[in-house]
């Protein structure tokens, strides 16, 4: 009977994360997806902390889980409704570690086009799933 309950328990917390088993490409791609789903808890389950955020040279670094990674009411004052991955190139990956290269667009309303840039994602499965350790680019922090 224990062995059983141990099996279960085994798989029920093997899948307790939706980017398990994901390749850094497919984790990109859930990333963008929970952000435009504005999914909080899995947005911030799709960042290691601590992590930090370098934008234009300036390095911000985020220790607290409890402190969501994304301000959506700020976010949306730029006029954000959702992003679109345009590119993903994985540049390197290992077993544990991946660096993903992301081109992407954010849109406002009407479907339109505000914005595209290129950003650098350092990718760490730490805890046995993919999360992003740092994120650099030349974007103006707007969220």
């Amino acid at each position: 009977m224990k062995r059983i309950i141990l099996i279960i328990l085994m798989f029920s917390f093997g899948n307790l994360f939706s980017q398990n088993g994901l390749s850094p490409e497919q984790f990109m791609r859930y990333y963008v997806k929970v952000v435009n789903e504005e999914k909080i808890k899995e947005v911030q389950n799709c960042y290691h902390f601590p992590h930090s955020i370098i934008e234009n040279g300036r390095i911000m670094y985020y220790d607290n889980a409890e402190i969501p990674v994304i301000d959506y009411n700020t976010f949306k004052k730029t006029g954000w409704v959702y992003s679109k991955i345009n590119e993903i190139k994985v540049i390197a990956e290992s077993g544990n570690t991946a660096i993903v290269q992301m081109d992407f667009s954010r849109f406002g309303k009407n479907d339109k086009e505000y914005l595209r840039t290129t950003m650098f994602y350092s990718l760490t499965k730490e805890k046995g799933y993919w999360q992003i350790i740092n994120r650099t680019g030349m974007l103006n922090r707007t969220f």
